[in-house]
């Protein structure tokens, strides 16, 4: 039996905090977001004699461009979601938001097609149950992260 009252002997590591609110989830989402802006940038340098052609507006430039963006955000806020250090979990939350706004503002102020709309509220709804759930996984590893 061992004395409560006597240190932890030298030799013993310890052990690193556990993984609190399984961010395996929000990790495989990050990779899904990330892997849509790579390729959004690779189809946009593939098919850009076809996007000019097509009219499509504001052109194969700035989707490859956002698709460059969306691609490093979502690897970034990877790396910051394993790293688990507070200032690195406020930078992913950011990201994620980063996320939602280009998404939201692309929707409302660059789709020009009507049939583009018709699922507004269900987006919108998702998007909601997105944030509240990478800022509930994040905040509980910040929490565990003191």
């Amino acid at each position: 039996m061992s004395n409560p009252d006597r240190a932890p002997s030298p030799r013993r590591k310890e052990q690193p905090a556990r993984r609190v609110g399984r961010p395996w989830i929000l990790l495989a989402g990050l990779a899904a977001l990330s892997l849509a802006g790579w390729l959004r940038m690779e189809q946009a340098w593939v098919k850009w004699d076809l996007l000019v052609e097509f009219g499509a507006l504001p052109g194969p430039l700035y989707q490859a461009l956002s698709g460059a963006a969306w691609g490093i955000g979502g690897a970034a806020a990877i790396v910051l979601t394993w790293l688990r250090r507070r200032w690195s979990l406020d930078a992913a939350l950011g990201l994620i938001l980063f996320f939602a706004v280009s998404y939201w503002l692309d929707r409302l102020l660059l789709s020009q097609s009507p049939e583009s709309q018709a699922n507004t509220a269900f987006m919108g709804i998702l998007s909601v149950v997105c944030l509240v759930y990478a800022w509930s996984v994040l905040w509980l590893q910040k929490e565990n992260s003191r």
